[in-house]
């Protein structure tokens, strides 16, 4: 195993060049910054402290732009020194037969992973060194300039000691310093806690299976991590000046996801979403607790910089998305959105048990996420497809789904946010095709009325559910003024899962009628609503109306019954079947909760295309079908009935008018 230190020491080599690079870019950047910051201050600050100030300031940009400009590189040469130091040394010493290649390879690639952290700090290390030697050199005549150091046993002067002299130095400005060393000196902290990483232990790195097995859950946390540094590190050096980052950054780090092997399959993906999905809410939570704890420490650290990780995440979804080959770009999006759900259930149910411990689920960090992945979705889909398709909605649709209130009831107010959100709402019920996205959001829509179902039966609409309750009667009014076509085709289904004690939601979901039709003025003389050309053309419902009765074994009787009046019997047979007194449905007898379960759709990377979203929703709207009231009768029998004995009518009216003009009308049932 001393193939390893060599193989580090190699590789470190290779990058030097391009450490002494970076020095001096930080030295030059460093030594501008002292100058001006220090100008002022010539008279009462010592050049001790502008010496410090300037060793921790490049100390740790040296470190931070050698970490981005040479791990990769630095991880290549690991590995290929490594591959060419073993074959070397199984030629020479083994006398059994080469092993494969990819054997060997995988082995390299392992200890690489290993021992790439240390080899990366090593490099920071000499960078700093070379750094901070450098930036003295450039910095000796303001050095010279600068007061004389206080003598020994006497303190430095403090800031207000002039009566609050222009010429003090700033506290804001020097603690912005100091920062840069607090850094560094955590950093050396954490390397002394870790001495399974010194030079010394690299020889001792496992190749054996079992031995890797049981540091592969934390190996793989530790590659995770480092991978959305550097894309964090990306996405704030772009935040702060678009011109630092260039096509080729992106095109590295890029091609380091691919070579890392997190898009080989589905759960390779799966499994990077959730440990990274778990360290960015974790990231956030703890900032949004240093806040409510009284310990941050200023606006700057108040808004965006709680979330600057799961903001980053986000980001970093759409832009795989965008730029991964492949063909299944809908398929890559849910595989990743379904380790975010599974990331939020598992915090949601962990933290749901911990109750009397203090410790609350925070649904602000998943909110956050899902929000800026919508954000992120429409700009692609505006800029790269340039249409109104719902082909990338329907995931995240899926996904609100897995997480609906029934599911994770604390969840429940980010939910109502995110599916009644402008970029989502909207662009689902208009986009193409229209019957996709409206039954896509009918299925959200029963869902939110299926928590809120029990409560209203028991007319519990105490806080909070009295919020999520005005919550759901405001969405429906918007539905009613921007989509009142979306109402009147699903208010069959809507209707049958809503109390009847609820006369409100019930008449703003019953008002609603398409936007080409006209009502009569009911104040009109000798109105007769029969005679109206709207009455003999059938109403356009997306739901299937017809199985409450299909499914009971009554539209056969039904409709000769209509035809024929027979058999006499089946009047009192419906009366029975509505009445309860029959075999009940497996409507009636299934509870909002299990509604749905068995809906899901798989989803795999390249794989099979996907099922459509309405093949969902047609299962789920037969369970939801929970409509007997306290009085023992089936509403949704009762519904149904009544809407296949009007078509029935409107169509025996179409027949009728036929039959007197001579001409050929079909029926339409």
């Amino acid at each position: 195993m001393a193939l390893v230190p060599i193989a580090l020491n190699e590789a470190i080599r290779d990058v030097l060049p391009v450490v002494e690079k970076i020095a001096r870019v930080a030295c030059s950047t460093t030594a501008r910054l002292v100058e001006k910051d220090f100008a002022d201050y010539k008279e009462t600050t010592s050049s001790n402290t502008v010496r410090n100030a300037a060793h921790n300031m490049v100390s740790r940009l040296t470190a931070s732009l050698a970490h981005v400009s040479t791990r990769e590189h630095l991880r290549v040469r690991i590995s290929q020194n490594l591959l060419t130091k073993l074959e070397e040394a199984f030629r020479t010493f083994s006398a059994h037969a080469l092993p494969p290649r990819g054997v060997i390879l995988q082995a390299c690639e392992a200890v690489c992973a290993d021992n790439l952290e240390l080899g990366s700090r090593l490099v920071e290390n000499i960078a700093a060194e070379r750094a901070v030697h450098e930036v003295d050199a450039m910095l000796s005549g303001f050095y010279n300039d600068m007061q004389s150091p206080p003598p020994r046993g006497s303190s430095e002067r403090k800031d207000g000691q002039h009566g609050g002299s222009s010429s003090t130095v700033a506290p804001a400005m020097m603690r912005v310093y100091a920062s840069f060393g607090q850094r560094d000196d955590e950093t050396k902290r954490q390397k002394r806690s870790n001495p399974m990483q010194s030079p010394s232990n690299i020889a001792a790195s496992p190749f054996h299976r079992k031995e890797h097995k049981l540091r592969h859950n934390q190996g793989l946390k530790y590659r995770v991590h480092r991978l959305l540094d550097d894309w964090l590190s990306i996405c704030l050096l772009e935040a702060k000046s678009s011109t630092i980052v260039t096509e080729e950054m992106y095109r590295q780090f890029l091609h380091r996801f691919k070579d890392e092997g997190w898009v080989e399959n589905s759960q390779s993906a799966q499994t990077f979403f959730f440990i990274a999905t778990e360290l960015c809410v974790e990231s956030s939570c703890r900032s949004i607790d240093r806040k409510v704890g009284g310990h941050d420490e200023g606006k700057e650290n108040s808004a965006g910089s709680k979330y600057t990780a799961v903001d980053a995440l986000a980001r970093l979804m759409v832009f795989l998305v965008k730029f991964l080959d492949c063909d299944d770009r809908v398929g890559l999006l849910a595989t990743f959105l379904q380790s975010v759900v599974h990331q939020l259930l598992q915090d949601h149910d962990s933290k749901s048990k911990q109750k009397g411990s203090g410790v609350a689920y925070n649904q602000k960090p998943h909110l956050r996420l899902f929000v800026n992945v919508l954000h992120d979705l429409d700009a692609f889909n505006t800029a790269q497809l340039n249409s109104p398709s719902i082909d990338l909605l329907v995931p995240l649709a899926e996904a609100f789904h897995a997480v609906r209130p029934e599911r994770a009831p604390a969840f429940a107010f980010a939910w109502m946010e995110l599916v009644s959100h402008r970029l989502f709402m909207p662009k689902l019920l208009l986009g193409k095709p229209s019957r996709r996205g409206s039954s896509t959001f009918e299925l959200l829509l029963l869902d939110l009325l299926a928590f809120l179902r029990p409560y209203l039966i028991n007319q519990e609409k105490q806080h909070p559910i009295g919020v999520l309750y005005m919550g759901t009667l405001r969405l429906l009014l918007v539905l009613l003024h921007d989509f009142p076509e979306f109402l009147s085709q699903h208010h069959f289904s809507l209707c049958n899962i809503i109390p009847l004690t609820c006369v409100q939601m019930r008449n703003i979901i019953l008002s609603a009628f398409p936007r080409m039709i006209s009502l009569p003025d009911p104040l009109t003389p000798h109105l007769r609503v029969e005679n109206l050309p709207d009455m003999r053309r059938p109403p356009h419902i997306a739901c299937d109306m017809k199985e409450p009765l299909l499914r009971r074994g009554l539209l056969k009787p039904l409709k000769s019954y209509l035809g024929t009046r027979w058999p006499i019997s089946f009047p009192k047979k419906l009366c029975e079947q509505i009445r309860g007194k029959l075999q009940p449905s497996s409507a009636s007898s299934s509870s909002p909760s299990a509604a749905l379960e068995d809906s899901k759709s798989t989803r795999i990377v390249g794989g099979v295309k996907r099922r459509a979203a309405s093949t969902a929703v047609g299962e789920g709207r037969k369970e939801r079908s929970v409509g007997v009231n306290s009085d023992g009768y089936d509403m949704v029998l009762i519904n149904s009935l009544v809407l296949c004995t009007g078509m029935h009518h409107i169509a025996r009216m179409a027949l009728e008018a036929d039959d007197k003009s001579g001409g050929v009308i079909g029926p339409g049932d």
